[in-house]
């Protein structure tokens, strides 16, 4: 609702809505996102367009910015939202995915047997091989969330505000080599949305941002 008065609109005006995730992952607590069938429902939207897919918010982006390019909508919203740190908080203290009989469905249940649940265990190997690759060093990878940290710091509402350094990143502990702590997430409470709208009406729009071009990947292919 807060991005849709943003954007200058009110929710007659939409007709398309776009979620992640929408797939197996979702059974995840504290990953589950609110069923887009759900807040259709609510906001009583009449929608010519809908997209629920596992992948990332870059996909669900690359998605409505199709369909609104396609005129199979003309304001499209897409969110997620989180609830994980309260899903800390009722498993004692562990992450949701990490307790000591955690459950899994689809395909997440094939990694479940060797603790993959985890995103950054997942993304490790990946990680160790393109340093291998590229020559890639843990210095040159600490300035991400020394970066992330210093925008972090210019919003009011983010969880971390004090500076990161270098140091700081590498005498972290490790959580999945050569991923440290400083590379994941923070389990959180919270939820974002952007609106997409067709370019003809950005003139009835506040503020709104030309998308000059949109690239992805599907299940490890460019697109």
């Amino acid at each position: 609702m807060a991005a849709v008065a943003d954007a200058g609109l009110t929710v007659d005006d939409i007709d398309g809505l776009a979620m992640f995730p929408g797939g197996g992952a979702a059974n995840l607590p504290g990953y589950a996102n609110g069923n887009l069938y759900e807040v259709q429902d609510a906001l009583r939207i009449t929608m010519t367009w809908r997209q629920g897919i596992v992948e990332g918010m870059a996909l669900p982006c690359y998605g409505p910015a199709l369909a609104v390019a396609a005129g199979q909508a003309r304001h499209a919203v897409i969110w997620r939202t989180v609830k994980e740190g309260s899903a800390v908080r009722a498993a004692g203290g562990r992450p949701a995915y990490g307790s000591t009989k955690p459950v899994a469905e689809g395909p997440l249940a094939w990694l479940l047997p060797v603790g993959m649940l985890s995103s950054v265990v997942q993304v490790a190997p990946y990680a160790a091989r393109y340093m291998h690759e590229y020559g890639v060093s843990r210095e040159q990878l600490a300035w991400i969330p020394v970066t992330q940290r210093v925008h972090a710091a210019l919003n009011l509402a983010a969880v971390y505000r004090s500076p990161l350094t270098v140091e700081d990143y590498l005498g972290a502990r490790m959580i999945s080599s050569p991923l440290c702590l400083y590379d994941c997430d923070v389990p959180v409470d919270g939820a974002t949305a952007i609106v997409v709208s067709a370019v003809e009406t950005a003139a009835d729009l506040r503020a709104p941002v030309r998308i000059e071009a949109m690239a992805g990947v599907v299940e490890g292919r460019p697109s």
